[in-house]
């Protein structure tokens, strides 16, 4: 393979996927690690991509279609900062001594990591954000089970609603692949269905994500916008997406 056609099938990698890690893109196309790096580089400097740490990012994922689920992994390459800003805002809501509900999803881990510190009873439904809390000295974790869903990190379905329907929950953080049109979206009916048992469950209700998902869809609305206390997202939020938002319910960033 030519270095312009390798080069191209990275660049379709990224846009079809909209973030890739060097170790698939080098076992997708049979090339060594240290030659997808040095391609990356190029291509970022070519403005073709984003470069970020372990692979890349496509330069536009507010174009692309949510035709699949990311996997965990990619979407720790996806939008970091605004995810770390979003989850400090949201802690600035808690209380200590509150009951909260963290959803699955990187920007809640990100939401967990800042409460580490915090004399609180979290509740997940996500492993990765259990193992996150799960030896905080002053933090109380329960962990809903059920039906693991190893591409996301969920527990789902009818065991973890059963648990969740008889918990008290002072304040719920969810996070979403979308928000359009007032609705709350993500990519799969029963993380969406737990989702929207947890809000209702709860005494506050919060999405929290980062500006890139305003104005996008995914395959299953769990969630009307006008039924929370708010939408807690990043400063890169457009007035356009703002307005959008604050048809349904206020902003709080």
């Amino acid at each position: 393979m030519l270095k312009s056609e390798r080069q191209d099938a990275i660049v379709a990698e990224v846009s079809a996927r909209g973030a890739v890690t060097v170790a698939k893109v080098a076992k997708a196309l049979g090339i060594s690690e240290m030659t997808v790096r040095r391609d990356l580089d190029e291509l970022s400097a070519a403005g073709r991509l984003m470069r970020v740490r372990g692979g890349a990012k496509s330069l536009d994922p507010l174009d692309m279609p949510t035709l699949r689920e990311y996997t965990n992994d990619e979407k720790h390459l996806m939008h970091a900062r605004q995810k770390a800003s979003a989850a400090l805002h949201a802690s600035k809501l808690i209380r200590d001594g509150e009951t909260i509900f963290v959803g699955t999803g990187t920007t809640g881990e990100a939401l967990a990591n800042q409460l580490k510190d915090r004399h609180l009873r979290i509740i997940t439904n996500s492993l990765y954000t259990f193992n996150v809390i799960k030896d905080a000295p002053d933090v109380e974790p329960v962990l809903v089970g059920g039906y693991f869903r190893s591409n996301t990190g969920a527990f789902v379905g009818a065991i973890a609603e059963r648990m969740v329907e008889v918990l008290g929950i002072d304040r719920a953080f969810i996070g979403a692949n979308g928000i359009c049109d007032g609705k709350i979206s993500t990519a799969n009916s029963e993380e969406g269905n737990l989702q929207r048992l947890v809000f209702e469950r709860s005494t506050h209700r919060y999405v929290i994500c980062d500006a890139s998902k305003v104005g996008r869809r995914d395959f299953f609305d769990f969630y009307d916008l006008s039924k929370l206390e708010g939408v807690i997202c990043d400063d890169e939020l457009s007035p356009r997406q703002r307005d959008a938002l604050e048809k349904y319910t206020q902003v709080l960033i």
